[in-house]
């Protein structure tokens, strides 16, 4: 029986939704639940913009992978839809931090940013998504497959949502089902003749540790050291992006609460280059913002533009070894 065979009215059963993350976990959930028969009208991915290149890699791998297999899938993606005056036009949960100059909610111990970029878009989705709407018609609730296994982190994050009641959605969590950690989540990703994705979160996340940040491309350090320059006058108790220094006890790494503070030490980029983020692209970003007004969301220019200047400068940069200028255009005058 096919999708479209199975939801004729009426509905002869839930509907069910797979939220994928692209790490280990989910993938492992979406991996079993084929392997048993298991029925998933959707799989849904939101995109942060702000992956790991890594991830965003896998993303396309793995969604191959269930073209392969039938398995409905779709991204989402939160739009603004209401922007301030003065801010620019945005694409991404990094530009959007870029362009109100503030790190992400979970540096200073919010949760605002997963909100903003994965759990909003999913929701609005589901808004428009027929079959969904059909069950909730119907008094169904759609049920909602989350990724968490059977290892003592995740026993306690499902511990904090065990009760939770939804009207609209009936809260699944198959990999407790099943008893899988996250050996057996690898092992089976591994026997469907797959890879086994990276850590999935994004690049500036304060989960990153300080040998993953040095894994990432040179292009994403100097982002990060942009990103932590443009926010840090608004910054109260708050280093950076790692928030807080970890001092090393107990086994744990020992790292600044600032990312900028590490990649100096480490070496990964140049005192001057940082110097020249510091004290010429950041007072450059807020000129040219400041010539931006309250026009309408699709005639305010994009901070995409600004960065694309940015990066090719960085990008010289790493090439030549040489410190260079940045172009007038980026303090929004012509060159």
């Amino acid at each position: 029986m096919n999708q479209r065979d199975l939801f004729a009215e009426p509905l002869v059963r839930q509907p069910v939704a797979v939220a994928w993350g692209a790490g280990v976990d989910s993938t492992a959930m979406i991996v079993e639940m084929h392997r048993r028969g298991e029925p998933i009208d959707i799989v849904l991915h939101a995109l942060t913009k702000w992956e790991n290149p890594l991830t965003d890699e896998y993303i396309e791998y793995f969604s191959a992978w269930m073209d392969e297999q039938d398995i409905p899938n779709e991204r989402v993606q939160n739009f603004p839809t209401r922007i301030k005056p003065g801010v620019p036009m945005f694409d991404g949960l990094y530009e959007k931090c870029l362009a109100y100059g503030v790190l992400p909610g979970v540096s200073l111990g919010y949760h605002t940013c997963s909100a903003w970029a994965k759990i909003t878009p999913q929701n609005q989705w589901y808004k428009t998504w027929e079959t969904g709407q059909q069950a909730l018609r119907e008094g169904m609730r759609i049920v909602q497959c989350v990724g968490f296994d059977n290892g003592p982190r995740d026993s306690a994050r499902y511990a904090d949502r065990e009760g939770y009641d939804d009207p609209k959605f009936e809260m699944r969590y198959p990999l407790r089902e099943w008893k899988m950690d996250r050996e057996a989540c690898e092992k089976a990703i591994q026997r469907a003749g797959l890879r086994v994705p990276p850590k999935s979160s994004c690049t500036g996340c304060i989960a990153t540790r300080p040998d993953e940040l040095m894994s990432f491309p040179g292009m994403e350090h100097v982002r990060l050291v942009l990103l932590e320059a443009r926010a840090e006058p608004r910054l109260r108790n708050c280093d950076g992006l790692w928030r807080k220094p970890i001092k090393g006890r107990n086994g744990a790494t020992p790292r600044p609460g600032s990312m900028t503070q590490y990649l100096r030490e480490k070496d990964a980029l140049t005192t001057g280059e940082i110097d020249l983020i510091r004290n010429e692209a950041v007072p450059m970003l807020a000129e040219w913002c400041s010539k931006i007004g309250n026009e309408p969301i699709a005639e305010r220019p994009a901070i995409s533009m600004w960065l694309a200047e940015f990066d090719r400068v960085h990008a010289q940069i790493a090439e030549t070894g040489k410190l260079l200028a940045y172009p007038k255009t980026m303090r929004g005058t012509s060159a």
